[in-house]
């Protein structure tokens, strides 16, 4: 409908939700080839490289994180369905792109993230190192970096081994790779390691060349287009955060792509929001979307990491036990698209899903929730754990630093099965 004040379309904010949820592959009803909102079955690498190209990359900063999105998205889902597209086909690559952070992206959306994002990276890190790491040291150590790993997958400590470098090795590797020289390659530790090895990018990717790949103002107007087609609707501000690109380059960006966008005030919005202009058309004509369900999402998933403002799904008194000082988003449980609480996964002294409900839940879905956390424990530890709801948590705003374990010191625990949440 039509907003009779400022003429943009007006949209209702559970149904905007909604459809973001069916792009993000987290309706309960969602496609089954893809696997969404944990339906479906069959299918195989082609549902892993669908789902990362649709969210636009899956986030990895944490190497535990696109396992676990993609478990959220096939029901079915194995991590040698990922690894295989990491480390065997290598349809799949790992490398530094939004913020400068950790991202797997499929081949098809490489250049584009690379060329957008790479050289506002490389700036990042010669900040980020100002003082362990001189142009000089970088200059003589890279080619022999770059030598020693031909035909091969070395660590930062092995070329440290095999080389001698007087300079910060890891800081050298972290600009090579910045650069699109080098690439993280299979950890020799197993698949959710953060330690990795690296390799050569040219050997890794054949026929790729992401040293070079194109004009960095096209490929940013190219990132944003699939951003607002993932995840709109988008306020300028979600954009330009998501993406790390300064607020006058994403402008220029939005200037040249012009028509193809539409302003849509959605409901309960501060700022004025963006769509792709055939999304919103398909939007208006689509039938009732179906709820979202339930979902036990990991740490910055795509769903819950890919905007600045985050009133869409979490009200503003729950925040500060969601989302950490630097706007990192915890491990959350997702009922209709909304945060409804928090969970996390401890190993001793013996395996425990714990669960903190910041909204009450019906006893559907406490059973849901309970089969949920068995499945997740099942896919990351291999046995079933206890599952325990805590009614009582420290804010992550009062914690300092990344916190990987959002409910350690949580207070008051009590079977999953009892109900009133909030007594």
């Amino acid at each position: 409908m039509r907003d009779r004040d400022t003429g943009r379309t007006a949209l209702r904010a559970a149904r905007a939700r909604r459809w973001v949820l069916r792009k993000h592959h987290l309706l309960a009803d969602a496609d089954a080839d893809a696997g969404g909102g944990g339906g479906g079955g069959g299918g195989g690498g082609e549902r892993v490289l669908r789902i990362a190209a649709d969210l636009v990359g899956l986030h990895a900063t944490d190497p535990q994180t696109p396992y676990l999105s993609l478990l959220a998205r096939i029901r079915d889902f194995t991590a040698e369905r990922l690894d295989r597209e990491l480390y065997e086909t290598h349809a799949i690559g790992r490398v530094p792109a939004m913020r400068n952070t950790l991202f797997l992206e499929p081949r098809s959306l490489l250049r584009t993230v690379f060329a957008a994002t790479g050289p506002t990276g490389v700036r990042s890190s010669w900040r980020f190192f100002a003082g362990r790491l001189t142009m000089n040291e970088y200059k003589a150590a890279a080619p022999r970096i770059v030598e020693a790993l031909r035909g091969r997958g070395l660590t930062v400590r092995e070329l440290r081994a095999e080389l001698h470098l007087d300079c910060d090795v890891s800081a050298v590797v972290k600009l090579l790779c910045d650069g699109a020289v080098l690439i993280r390659a299979r950890p020799p530790a197993g698949p959710r390691s953060g330690q990795y090895a690296y390799a050569l990018t040219t050997e890794w990717l054949p026929g790729l060349d992401l040293a070079d790949p194109g004009d960095e103002a096209q490929a940013l107007t190219d990132l944003i287009r699939a951003y607002v087609r993932s995840y709109g609707p988008v306020s300028e501000a979600d954009i330009a955060w998501w993406t790390g690109a300064p607020t006058r380059a994403v402008r220029a960006a939005l200037n040249r792509l012009g028509d193809e966008l539409a302003n849509v005030a959605v409901e309960a919005a501060d700022t004025e929001q963006l769509m792709v202009r055939a999304d919103l058309d398909a939007l208006l004509t689509a039938e009732d979307i179906n709820s979202g369900g339930l979902a036990l999402l990991p740490a910055l998933d795509p769903y819950t990491q890919g905007y600045r403002a985050r009133g869409r799904y979490l009200d503003a008194a729950h925040a500060p036990f969601v989302v950490d000082r630097k706007g990192n988003v915890t491990s959350t449980i997702v009922l209709d698209g909304r945060v409804v609480g928090v969970w996390d996964l401890a190993q001793h002294p013996a395996p425990e899903l714990r669960v903190h409900l910041l909204e009450p839940i019906d006893d559907a879905q406490r059973l849901r929730l309970r089969s949920l956390g068995e499945h997740t424990a099942a896919f990351l530890l291999g046995e079933p754990p206890a599952i325990i709801e805590y009614r009582a948590m420290i804010p992550l705003t009062q914690r300092a630093g990344w916190v990987r374990s959002p409910l350690e010191g949580a207070s008051h625990p009590r079977s999953l099965e009892s109900r009133n949440a909030h007594p």
